[in-house]
């Protein structure tokens, strides 16, 4: 996960990376904690039955990951 936001940030054009795992997945929510996502809010996805894909009903976290170089500057750093 570490590897692929890292190359999507090479994309100037990219400035946040989204993730929504499953909301009763604590191992995905720690990855995602310690690449610096940041937790928003719990939503349920809905059910998608398609030829190709069938996807149950999720509850799912959404969480992001904002570009670095959008990010303000810390208080006491140039």
């Amino acid at each position: 996960m570490g590897s692929l936001t890292r190359f999507a940030f090479r994309d100037p054009a990219v400035l946040r990376a989204v993730a929504e795992p499953d909301a009763s997945s604590a191992k995905a929510l720690a990855l995602l904690n310690r690449l610096g996502f940041v937790r928003h809010s719990e939503i349920t996805l809905p059910e998608i039955d398609l030829l190709e894909v069938y996807l149950p009903e999720k509850r799912a976290v959404l969480a992001f990951l904002d570009h670095p170089a959008v990010l303000p500057p810390a208080v006491g750093h140039a």
